[in-house]
């Protein structure tokens, strides 16, 4: 056995060895990475968990790239984790999946992607049950670094789970049950990793940002003892899961002092201090200590000492430690609380007990002089005070040179022993600021605030005296604001803890706040920031502390003026050196406002208010820059914007203009109220003497206590006087925006064209030696002349007149213009302007090298016209259109609005302009004279389209044999043709597709369409299509259906009528199928026609019918007509009567017809029997057991009222002779129906009847009987088609049933005794009525029944549906609700039960109808509109006869006006007022009408409402819809009209003595102000008729007249001027009244002006007659030169003025129609201006 291992062993080993070198490596490769790659972890523990927040497991491989797969996929996710945007993932992530509270486990399995090998990790998914805290340690320091916390969480088995992260758990500081029971956070406290400055996990800092608490915290000692914190998960699940506690022991920072270990001598002391850092400042314990005692431990004696005694001796009241013997102990703090006195953490320090070495010593030292100040030094150099003098880093030295005996001699030491120390120097600490203040705010954020500190090493350490007040960070931050109180804030030096700096910090009640403005007043667009500074005032010493930082209390800030400054939102409200707040506002728009800035804190509310003003930015608005004159001219200076005078103190504003050389020039300001109001200043600069300079301008307010900063702004100009150089002359162009300027040369002899039709003006402009354009030059005197004054001239050739005007450089300048009077004459003329000299006496002595004159020759034209002016293109590119540009000046800009459409090609030589398309659209082609002053550009209007359809116009009926027009047309976009021209490239063509009509091309054309003759040559029906292609290939056909019909016939050909009596017209032949036809009549007086065709006959004459088949051409609105006939027509009297008989023999049981007829053929029933009034027709026969005289419709038991029967049926009974008489009465004898007026005709006819050969018994006579043998025949007497009769239940009684309607007999009697018989008659109608025939959605049926119970008693009403037929059960009114089938049921219990089908059908259609007499209006509580509604095609909604039960459970139950919507609308879409807001609209159902009812009431009214209505044109849309066919009928509409009210908004009007007339204002359409009516309740008031307003349409002006104004005053009770329209209903009334206070003072007035005047009343008489002289001669005057000039008629308009004071008093402010009144003068003025010419 042994020997077969090893042999396979063997042969394993050499299999192995002898493999191929590179399989060898490539396996060890292989091994190597299996070997290598591996997991983070091999197992991982995960909580359950319900709520979300979880954060995934990571799991990790070291090499390698990995596919991920969980094995579970309900208990764990995994979730692959690409780095670096490639596909490789080393990293997944688990997600705990599990919902159920067990454990559960899953495999996560990663395969390498390139070697497949897996590595494996076990997952599983626990329930938590128990907690832990884990610390680093138990212990920690009052202000010391805080300690971390960190749950550990385990399963039932005592698992670990991985990990909580993300898990919320639930803090708190519980109670220490072995300490006393103080607040449980007067030990330790829990923080935040934010307010630590530690860096927590990611997800720890997410989850404090939420407010929660995670799996890891930190906790700070506050106060020396023990505490107990507890920790529970927060997830309800877990609630049963107990809370884990940890105890920790918070120990103050104390120290010995000295703390380094101590040698004495024995029989030496040593006295210790103990000192603790509070609040990071060092300060001394005083003994005896409170916490803690000092003992000496462990005492160690030397050789040869007493072990009986000790070391050394403690006086724990001094701590003063004295040396007994050789030896060691240790001096250690014990705490005096037995739970704390395992800490092994207190300081301790070891004693040594020596032997002395040496008795004295010599010390030599170094301190550099730079640096220090010995201050004191020991004998031997060993101890030494000395003050630092500079910062630095220096470096001392000491030597150990001799040591002294006791005998004093000095031994030196051979070798030194030196030492070196380095010593950092640093400044004091100083820390700024002086003292912090905040305001308490307990319930708002917390100020932080960085403390500045200089000085020290630069590493501190940071405490506060009272953290309940102030809490300072590691980096100085303090936080504060919450508690009120004080506190002191320490930075201590790291490198010498002795040194320190201080602040005091103040958390103070805010008492006093107020506003710092720096800058009050800011251009517009700038931004001011408003310093607020708040104080906390002592209420014993009375001073006041301002707050540092104050920027978290809420600010409100309100302005008495909106829109100047807005409050800039993105502003921070950030303390500063003088204030603790602020705001900002930016400035929008010209003014000034108060702004008041308040705070309401703690109940506590402050204010303060300050002024800010805006201004607009200051600028030179004429000069721009340079200012050039020549001399002594002026140049209005214009600078706008700049400070405004500040609004509390307006005296401190100053503006100035400065100069640099005041005696050139001379400055005076110009003071122009309406410049002033845009901000304007205005100075005159005039040129004294020639030269340049600077002038300055300045403006602002000067520093004040409510603007300590006021702004000031700084501008300056140039101004040059110097001497013209040159002149120009041009024309003056109107320069479209955008185009280049006439190309002409300015200064050449080149003519340059101008209008021959309008004057020109011409410019004159001067320039300076250096071409600078002058901006005044009137001191100048110039001469303007033309060579030739037939084609133009000047009216004053020495005069030109100065236009300010920008020439485009931004700056205005006067030119001179000169209007060129033309003769509207072609040609040339020279034009030339000379320089005289300057208009001033003493002028420069260089003026006689200055130039003398300009000429410039023009040349008179016509205006550019474009040919043609509007076209339509057709999009093709083989397409060019030509427009010609005729006349003008030569020099064009040729402009498209559309720069896609076509492609534009001005050929200036030809003068033309060439169009290829491009792209459809529309352009307009502007074509601008850049060398000719006109009123505007030539313009030439073009459509380019492709092509949208084709248009074939024809009539489409034809009668056979004869011809119509075809038209074709080419309709590009908007329906517009094309020119037949363009046909050609778009291969039109005309194709028919049967050859029943032919077409031929008509030779004349017109420009737009192609004419073809098309004739009728076979009856049939065809096609006609145009067909065209555009420039794609698209095709486009448009096919007519042509129809060749018969010839249109009329029948009869002829018609006899006697009056009042109507007979229709037939038709045949015509188009099929036939349309409608037309009837007209051509003596109306005769006969009449409708358009049924029915004629009527009227009074005895001949008349012609004409009939015409017809339509209306949808495009062009003509009737075209495709064929007609006409009808004779005769209207006769009737002069006799006679009856018509087939035959006067007859055989018994005969029927035969017989009728009326008149005298002639032509006078048939037709002519007389349908007359109205009509003819009454009596008949009657004198043997009536020979035959019986029957009506026609007596078969269906019809009884024909006499005015019908003029047939009737001769049934024969038995032989004999009998005659027939027939009496045809005239209901009106004034109808003249017939001749001579009488009142009646008759004829009588005589009858023979004869027997019948009688072959079988009188029970049967048929034409043949086919019997078998040995049968009978049995006859039945009653109708079997309306009963069946049967026997009954019972002896004696049978049993019908109703099969159908009519009226029948049932007979009885004896077979045996035949005599004895009875009949009686049965009538059989439906059982439930009425007929449900054509029932539609909306129908209301009361539905009754003729069978009641055994007394009488009514049944019970059922439906099958009452979805369908909503049904009262107690009347038996139905509502029909929505379309379907229902049976409804008649039961009387115990009797019969009946039913009857009733089929609802959908409404088609909604009819709607009004009274055409009604209309709608806006007037408050005017007549209510009711529009008819009916569904269906029966007229009305309500079947049957309703009783008044039926009819009140109609309105109280069914409620059938539910099922209709009702709506309105305005017409007009440009009124943007919705109908809701007008009119109240609901629906109704009308039990009179039997109709459905939209009842439209009038809503109340805003005023601006009723004004803006009041003028509104337009009708009003109604419509309704039923509920459940809404989106069927939703579409058809009724079109109402509608008056809107006028509208006033006068309610008073008042008049004085000297304004006795007054103004009433009306606003209304034309047709409600045609109907007003205005009327005064007083005599003294006359109303004038009413004017329209040219400006406001629909505005009527009535003028109200006081006659006697003292009668007016004196009257008692009110007086009123009523204005009221009948079509509106409305009535309004404007109180009148007179103005009483200023009436005394007006007659005192006018009496001193009477003294005045007579007391001097020859200088009265010598005014008169001058005044009397002086209006002659201007009258004179103006007569002969309106004679001379005018050609048209003086038309006076009214300027707009202001409303007159008291011409009315209105509860609101006046619309704007309202401004419209011009003053009284204005008005009366128009009546005294005429014309002399009409």
């Amino acid at each position: 056995m042994t020997g077969c291992t090893a042999s396979s062993s063997c042969r394993g080993f050499k299999l192995f060895f002898f493999l191929p070198l590179h399989r060898l490596l490539l396996l060890f490769l292989v091994l190597l990475g299996t070997l290598a790659n591996k997991l983070n972890v091999p197992q991982v523990l995960l909580p359950f968990g319900q709520e979300p927040g979880r954060v995934p497991f990571l799991l990790e491989a070291q090499r390698g790239c990995y596919t991920w797969h969980s094995t579970h996929h309900d208990a764990v996710t995994v979730e692959p984790l690409y780095e670096n945007g490639t596909l490789c993932s080393q990293k997944a992530v688990l997600i705990a999946e599990s919902t159920q509270p067990i454990r559960l486990s899953s495999i996560i399995l990663a395969r390498e992607i390139v070697t497949d090998h897996e590595l494996r990790c076990d997952v599983k998914v626990d329930v938590i049950n128990s907690i832990e805290i884990v610390s680093r340690a138990r212990e920690l320091y009052v202000d010391d670094s805080p300690l971390e916390l960190m749950v550990r969480a385990l399963d039932a088995e005592g698992n670990t789970f991985s990990s909580l992260a993300g898990m919320m758990f639930e803090w708190s500081i519980a109670q220490d049950n072995e300490s006393a029971r103080e607040e449980l956070s007067s030990k330790i406290r829990i923080l935040k990793y934010s307010e630590a400055e530690y860096a927590p996990p990611l997800y720890i800092a997410e989850m404090e940002k939420e407010e929660k608490q995670g799996d890891v915290i930190l906790v700070s000692g506050i106060r020396t003892g023990a505490a107990v914190v507890k920790v529970r998960i927060h997830e309800p699940f877990y609630k049963k899961v107990a809370a884990a506690l940890i105890r920790l022991l918070v120990l103050e920072n104390i120290f010995l002092v000295p703390s380094h270990d101590i040698y004495l001598l024995v029989g030496t002391y040593i006295k210790y201090q103990v000192a603790k850092m509070v609040q990071g400042r060092m300060t001394e314990v005083k003994f005896p200590l409170e916490h803690y005692i000092l003992e000496l431990q462990d005492h160690r004696v030397a050789l040869n000492g007493s072990h009986s005694e000790k070391v050394a001796l403690l006086d724990d009241k001094t701590a003063m430690v004295t040396a007994s013997q050789l030896g060691q102990t240790n001096l250690v703090f014990v705490h005096k609380n037995v739970h704390v006195r395992s800490v092994s953490g207190l300081p301790n320090c070891t004693i040594y007990v020596v032997e002395p070495g040496f008795l004295n010593l010599r010390i030599t030292h170094d301190f550099p002089k730079e640096y220090f100040e010995e201050q004191l030094t020991t004998v031997n150099g060993s101890y030494h005070i000395v003050k630092a003098l500079k910062d630095g880093v220096v470096v001392i030295s000491a030597s150990l040179t001799s040591i002294i005996y006791q005998n004093k001699d000095i031994q030196p030491i051979k070798f030194l022993i030196k030492h070196q120390q380095e010593v950092k120097i640093y400044f004091p600490i100083m820390l700024t600021p002086k003292f912090l203040a905040f305001p308490h705010h307990p319930m708002g954020m917390l100020y932080h605030y960085k403390v500045q500190v200089e000085g020290g090493s630069g590493n501190f350490t940071w405490t506060s005296s009272n953290e309940t007040v102030v809490i300072v960070t590691t980096k100085g931050v303090v936080t504060a604001g919450q508690v009120r109180g004080n506190s002191t804030v320490l930075a201590r030096d790291v490198q010498n803890p002795f040194r320190y700096g201080e602040i005091k910090i103040h958390v103070l009640k805010l008492n006093k706040m107020e506003l710092l403005p720096f800058h009050a007043d800011v251009e517009i667009g700038q931004i001011i920031e408003i310093p607020i500074a708040m104080y906390h005032i002592n209420k014993e010493t009375k001073e006041a502390m301002a707050f540092t930082d104050c920027s978290h209390l809420s600010l409100d800030l309100n302005m008495d003026k909106q829109g100047v400054f807005t409050l800039l939102k993105e502003g921070i409200q950030r303390p500063g050196p003088m204030h603790c707040s602020s705001t900002h506002i930016a400035a929008k728009s010209l003014g000034h406002t108060l702004v008041t800035v308040s705070v309401s804190e703690c109940d506590k509310y402050l204010e303060s208010s300050a002024t800010f003003a805006a201004y607009e930015p200051l600028k030179a608005v004429n000069p721009v820059e340079v200012a050039l004159v020549t001399w002594q001219s002026v140049k209005e200076m214009v600078f706008q914007g700049g400070p405004r005078p500040w609004i509390l103190e307006p005296s401190r504003f100053f503006l100035e203009l400065s100069a640099e050389k005041t005696e050139k020039i001379g400055i005076a300001q110009v003071w122009l109220p309406s410049k002033r109001k845009q901000n304007q200043y205005i100075y005159r600069i005039q040129c004294l003497d020639l030269g340049e300079q600077v002038l300055t301008f300045r403006i602002g307010n000067h520093p004040g206590l409510l603007n300590p900063s006021p702004a000031v702004e700084v501008l300056q100009v140039r101004f040059i006087c110097a001497h013209p150089a040159s002149m120009s002359v041009t024309p003056v162009y109107k320069v479209p925006a955008g185009a280049q300027p006439c190309p002409l040369p300015q200064h050449n002899k080149q003519l340059i064209p101008v209008s021959r039709l309008r004057d020109t003006v011409l410019e004159l402009a001067v320039f300076d030696e250096h071409r600078r354009k002058f901006d005044n030059f009137s001191s100048l005197m110039l001469e303007w002349k033309s060579s030739n004054e037939t084609l133009a001239h000047f009216e004053d050739y020495k005069s030109v007149e100065m236009v300010a005007r920008d020439d485009g450089s931004g700056q205005t300048r006067l030119h001179g213009h000169q209007i060129l009077k033309v003769c509207q004459i072609k040609g040339t003329v020279l034009i030339g302007v000379h320089f005289v000299g300057y208009s001033e006496k003493k002028s420069p002595k260089e003026i006689s090298n200055l130039p003398r004159s300009v000429d410039v020759e023009l040349l008179l034209v016509d205006d550019v016209t474009v040919v043609p002016e509007n076209a339509t293109i057709y999009n093709h590119p083989d397409v060019k259109e030509m427009f010609s540009l005729v006349e003008g000046s030569g020099y064009f800009l040729v402009n498209s609005s559309e720069q896609h459409v076509v492609t534009t090609t001005y050929m200036e030589a030809e003068s033309s302009v060439e169009l290829v398309p491009l792209h459809p659209g529309f352009l307009t082609l502007e074509v601008y004279d850049l060398c000719l002053a006109f009123l505007g550009p030539a313009t030439a209007h073009l459509r380019v389209s492709d092509i949208q359809e084709l248009e074939l116009d024809l009539i489409d009926k034809v009668e056979i044999g004869k011809t119509v027009l075809v038209t074709v047309r080419v309709l590009g976009s908007s329906k517009r043709p094309f020119q037949n021209k363009y046909f050609r490239n778009m291969e039109l063509k005309l194709q028919l597709a049967s050859a029943i009509v032919t077409l031929t091309l008509m030779e004349e054309q017109d420009e737009y369409s192609e004419n073809y003759i098309l004739r009728a040559t076979t009856i049939g029906q065809t096609t006609l299509v145009a067909i065209a292609r555009d420039k794609m290939g698209r095709k486009y056909t448009t096919p007519r259906h042509i129809e060749v019909f018969p010839p249109f016939r009329l029948l009869p050909e002829k018609m006899t009528l006697i009056p009042m009596n109507m007979m229709q017209v037939m038709s045949e032949g015509g188009p099929q199928p036939q349309s409608i036809i037309h009837f007209s009549i051509s003596n109306q007086t005769v006969a009449v026609v409708n358009r049924r065709g029915q004629v009527t006959g009227k009074m005895v004459g001949t008349a012609v019918v004409h009939g015409t088949i017809q339509t209306v051409n949808e495009d062009t609105g003509k009737v075209i007509v495709f064929s007609q006939d006409e009808v004779q027509i005769e209207v006769v009297q009737l002069r006799a009567v006679r009856i018509l008989a087939a035959a006067t023999r007859l055989i018994t049981a005969t029927k035969m017809p017989v009728y009326v007829m008149g005298v002639t053929s032509t006078q048939t029933p037709f002519s007389f029997s349908n007359a109205n009034p009509g003819l009454t027709f009596h008949w009657s026969v004198s043997k009536r057991d020979v035959l019986d005289l029957v009506p026609r419709h007596s078969e269906v038991f019809l009884q024909l009222p006499v005015e019908h029967n003029f047939a009737m049926v001769v049934h024969t009974k038995a032989a004999g002779r009998t005659s027939i008489k027939v009496t045809v009465h005239c209901m009106n004898s004034s109808s003249g129906q017939f001749e001579g007026n009488l009142l009646e005709l008759s004829d009588e006819v005589q009858i023979l009847v004869f027997e019948k050969l009688q072959l079988f018994y009188p029970e049967c006579q048929p034409e043949q009987i086919l019997m078998p043998m040995n049968s009978q025949l049995k006859l039945h007497t009653n109708r079997d088609d309306l009963l069946l009769i049967g026997p009954g239940h019972k002896n004696y009684t049978y049993m019908a049933q109703a099969v159908n309607r009519g009226l029948t007999l049932v007979g009885l009697w004896d077979q045996r005794h035949p005599g004895m018989a009875d009949y009686i008659p049965v009538a059989v109608e439906h059982a439930i009525e009425p007929d449900t025939k054509l029932t539609f959605v909306g129908d209301v049926i009361c539905f009754s029944t003729h069978l009641v119970g055994q007394h009488g008693e009514p049944g019970i009403w059922m439906i099958s549906a009452d979805n369908i037929l909503q049904t009262d059960i107690v009347t038996g009114v139905g509502v029909a609700r929505s379309p379907g089938t229902a049976m409804i049921f008649h039961d009387i219990p115990g009797v019969v039960k009946t039913y009857r089908e009733v089929v609802v059908n959908a409404s088609s259609r909604l009819m709607f109808s009004y009274d055409l007499k009604t209309y709608l209006t806006n007037t408050l509580n005017s007549t209510v509109f009711k529009l008819f509604i009916t569904t269906g095609r029966n007229g009305v909604n309500l079947k049957g006869f309703c009783t008044p039960n039926q009819a009140l459970a109609i309105t109280k139950v069914l409620l059938p006006a539910t099922l209709m919507l009702c709506h309105v609308q305005f017409s007009n879409t440009l009124l943007d007022i919705p109908a809701s807001k007008v009119f109240h609209v609901h629906s109704d159902f009308s039990m009179e009408k039997g109709v459905y009812v939209c009842i439209i009431k009038v809503r109340p009214q805003s005023e601006e409402l009723l004004q803006a209505l009041s003028v509104a044109d337009t009708s009003v849309y109604g419509w309704a819809t039923l509920v459940s066919e809404r989106s069927k009928n939703g579409m058809q509409r009724i079109l109402i009209p509608f008056i809107p009210a006028f509208y006033i908004n006068q309610s008073e009007l008042v008049l004085s003595h000297k304004q006795d007339i007054g103004e009433i204002r009306v606003l209304g359409v034309d047709r409600v102000l045609g109907k007003l009516e205005v009327i005064s309740s007083s005599p003294v008031l006359v109303v004038t008729g009413h004017s329209r307003s040219p400006l406001t349409p629909g505005l009527a002006i009535y003028s109200v007249r006081v006659v006697n104004f003292p009668s007016f005053q004196q009257m008692a009770s009110p007086v009123f001027i009523s204005i009221s329209c009948v079509l509106t209903r409305q009535s309004e009334a404007v109180v009148v009244r007179a103005m009483k206070d200023k009436l005394s003072a007006d007659h005192c007035e006018d009496s001193a002006i009477l003294k005045r005047f007579t007391g001097s009343y020859q200088i009265l008489l010598l005014t008169l007659f001058a005044v009397l002289a002086s209006t002659a001669f201007i009258f004179l005057a103006y007569n002969a030169f309106l004679n001379k000039i005018q050609t048209v008629p003086v038309v006076y308009v009214p300027t707009l003025g202001t409303p007159q004071p008291g011409s009315f008093n209105s509860t609101s402010a006046p619309p704007h129609f309202m401004s419209l009144q011009p003053p009284l003068a204005q008005s009366r003025l128009q009546h005294w201006l005429w014309s002399i010419r009409h």
